[in-house]
């Protein structure tokens, strides 16, 4: 558990336990193996920023992070830090300054505002830009299962989602029709 791990770590040196238990929330007690993938990546945040770093290396952070998860990360994240993140809509309110990378060759700082560009980061294929909607045509059913006494139909030509906060099952769902189908 996260909880356990906090109480290793107090051990060897100063530990901000409230971090932890502020993204952990109602978590920060259970098995790393029961958690979501989103509360996997809370864990890990939360286990390092409760050492209270000076400046941190962090590659994607509020990946499989709920919109929650991602306000508290970006208000606990030290201001000495580097992050490797393409999700510009959350990263740009935190952020001071920024390098682009293209290829793996070559790098270069560009203004902050270029993050609120919609054609700028359209052209350099990074998110960030909204998406005209595309209409299908639906077709027959092709799933219809019942899964936790709930019935999931998916017909041709569908993007189906499922929606939720990390926790709250959407992988567990999955995991279920995988074995399903």
């Amino acid at each position: 558990t996260c909880k356990e791990e906090i109480n290793l770590m107090k051990r060897f040196h100063f530990v901000n336990e409230e971090i932890p238990k502020r993204l952990m929330g109602k978590y920060y007690d259970e098995e790393f193996s029961k958690l979501s993938d989103g509360y996997k990546r809370r864990y890990v945040i939360a286990c390092i920023l409760a050492s209270n770093p000076s400046y941190i290396l962090l590659d994607e952070p509020l990946a499989n992070l709920d919109e929650e998860g991602i306000n508290i990360v970006n208000s606990i994240i030290p201001k000495s830090s580097l992050i490797a993140e393409h999700r510009i809509e959350e990263i740009r309110k935190i952020i001071d300054r920024v390098y682009l990378i293209k290829n793996n060759q070559e790098i270069r700082e560009i203004g902050k505002d270029k993050l609120f560009d919609e054609s700028f980061l359209k052209n350099e294929g990074l998110r960030g830009f909204r998406l005209p909607k595309i209409e299908s045509k639906i077709g027959n059913e092709i799933l219809n299962v019942e899964v936790n006494n709930f019935k999931i139909k998916v017909r041709e030509g569908e993007v189906l989602c499922l929606l939720g906060k990390n926790g709250s099952g959407k992988t567990t769902i999955l995991k279920k029709l995988a074995k399903k189908v």
